[in-house]
């Protein structure tokens, strides 16, 4: 069962151990969020002879209806940080974007499923238009942390995969990465990032800075995610 947990926090304001939806300004960018897509997913890793520990999380960026998520980002005045306590799951027939991810593979390799990647939309290579310019992978695709000062990962304006979609319960929601991470459940995930979109009624903004902390926390009956995000700057472009 996937669960949603919001890790959002507009205007620096924290939302920190939070089941379920936090209720939130409507109109364009809201925060990032997470689904918990499981715990001890990863069977086997090359080198180890006991199952891992691990927790695996999906990241979204939640807008209004109609909004569309173009580029994820790095710049010299705002990095991108993708980090862990502990390090990230890579598997050896994945790679860091879903144009890595062939889905027709999981019946021979299931734990190519839970590869760490990031994304626009897509959650593997079929119809996938993501493309990236200027990201160093080499240490993300050894488990290391992503540190971006000068590239993205994007798609055109025309390609409908960044276009906020609900989940089905009144939330739009852009799917940016998928992270698995070695470790108990305190491993925490962390960084910051920025992001490129197009308002549904406005135009295009970017949001820089938004950072973003958390972990798959044990709680009766359930795994709460602890989180936070902030928001310190927005720019439109003109």
């Amino acid at each position: 069962m996937v669960m949603h947990y919001i890790i959002n926090v507009r205007n620096a304001i924290a939302a920190i151990g939070v089941l379920g939806i936090v209720p939130m300004a409507s109109a364009g960018f809201i925060g990032l969020s997470a689904d918990m897509v499981g715990v001890n997913m990863v069977q086997a890793v090359p080198g180890q002879p006991d199952q891992p520990d691990t927790w695996t999380a999906r990241i979204y960026a939640d807008f209004s209806a109609a909004d569309h998520l173009v580029s994820v980002y790095g710049d010299p005045n705002n990095a991108m940080l993708i980090a862990s306590d502990s390090s990230f799951y890579q598997n050896t027939f994945g790679g860091p974007t879903t144009q890595d991810i062939d889905a027709g593979q999981f019946g021979d390799l299931p734990d190519l499923q839970y590869d760490s990647w990031l994304t626009i939309g897509a959650d593997s290579q079929d119809g996938n238009a993501l493309q990236e310019i200027g990201v160093s992978w080499s240490g993300f695709n050894t488990g290391s942390a992503l540190y971006v000062t000068n590239g993205a990962i994007f798609t055109t304006p025309d390609d409908m995969q960044g276009v906020a979609a609900d989940n089905g319960s009144g939330t739009y929601r852009v799917l940016i990465a998928q992270l698995t991470v070695f470790g108990t459940p305190m491993t925490k995930i962390w960084g910051q990032t920025n992001l490129q979109w197009i308002d549904g009624s406005s135009g295009e903004v970017m949001h820089d800075f938004i950072e973003f902390s958390f972990a798959n926390i044990p709680a009766p009956g359930a795994l709460a995610l602890l989180g936070l995000a902030a928001i310190t700057g927005t720019r439109r472009r003109r």
